[in-house]
C-alpha cells in the first residue's frame, strides 16, 4: 500500500514539475516579446520575433503571421519563421 502511494505521490510530483518547466518557458517567450516590442519600433522585428516564439512554444517546425489587405481583400503574409519567404 505504502509503495503504490509513493508511486502515485512521485508521478503527480513529476507531472507537477513537467507543468512548472513548461510554465517557465512560457514566460521566459513572452519575456523576449515584450523586449523586443519596447526595444524596437520595428513592427517587422516584433512581429518575426513573436512569430519565432509561437514556433517554439507550440514544439511545431514553423509558423506564419498574415495580415489583412483592404485594398485586395485577401490575406497576406508579413512574417514567418522556419519557412522561405517564396
Amino acid at each position: 500500500m505504502i509503495a503504490i502511494e509513493n508511486a502515485r505521490l512521485f508521478e503527480a510530483v513529476q507531472s507537477r514539475t513537467r507543468e512548472l518547466a513548461a510554465s517557465v518557458g512560457e514566460l521566459e517567450a513572452l519575456g523576449e516579446v515584450s523586449k523586443a516590442v519596447n526595444s524596437t519600433l520595428d513592427l517587422d522585428t516584433v512581429l518575426k520575433t513573436i512569430v519565432a516564439k509561437a514556433v517554439q512554444l507550440s514544439e511545431t517546425d514553423a509558423g506564419t503571421i498574415y495580415v489583412f489587405s483592404s485594398t485586395r481583400q485577401q490575406f497576406r503574409p508579413r512574417a514567418n519563421f522556419g519557412m522561405s519567404d517564396e
